[in-house]
């Protein structure tokens, strides 16, 4: 019984080294090798164009990713500057297929004059999509992040005072 055992050990031990060696050779890797930066977006991600996207993060980039772009536009009266993030189809990167994110930075006195903002686009590790937009007039900021996983996007503004410490927020 005890040299059965061992014999039934020893052919054990004998067939996972010979799979370790045999998947060392064709190149294939454990769980814990593998490195979790290797995830890619599935799907474009841009703003809407005359009815194209225009694509900030192309897709099957690498997760995380990052995507800046100063914008310049008019804000609509009583309302601000309307930002809005689209997904691309499947099948044509171009495609604006599904609105991620719809805001509105402002707001801003009735004037024609255009507006610039900086807008960064975070794609994080799992997925999760961070926006940040700041007026460069202003300084005033808006930070969306939408996860998922989680529940609803939470939104936060704040301005220029809060962000360099100088004055309470306003109200």
């Amino acid at each position: 019984m005890t040299l059965k055992i061992l014999l039934l050990v020893a052919v054990t031990g004998l067939a996972i080294s010979l799979m370790r060696g045999l998947a060392a050779r064709l190149g294939a890797r454990t769980v814990a090798e593998m490195d979790l930066e290797e995830r890619v977006t599935d799907r474009s991600v841009g703003v809407r164009d005359d009815g194209k996207l225009d694509v900030w993060i192309p897709p099957n980039t690498r997760t995380p990713s990052k995507a800046v772009r100063l914008l310049r536009g008019r804000p609509e009266p009583g309302r601000g500057l309307r930002l809005s993030l689209y997904a691309g189809a499947i099948d044509d990167a171009s495609d604006p297929d599904e609105r991620l994110v719809r805001t509105w930075l402002g707001p801003y006195p009735d004037s024609d004059t255009p507006v610039l903002v900086e807008v960064t686009l975070r794609v994080g590790r799992h997925g999760q999509l961070r926006v940040q937009a700041i007026d460069k007039a202003s300084g005033r900021k808006l930070e969306i992040v939408r996860d998922e996983r989680g529940a609803a996007p939470q939104t936060v503004i704040t301005t220029r005072e809060v962000l360099i410490g100088e004055l309470e927020p306003r109200d």
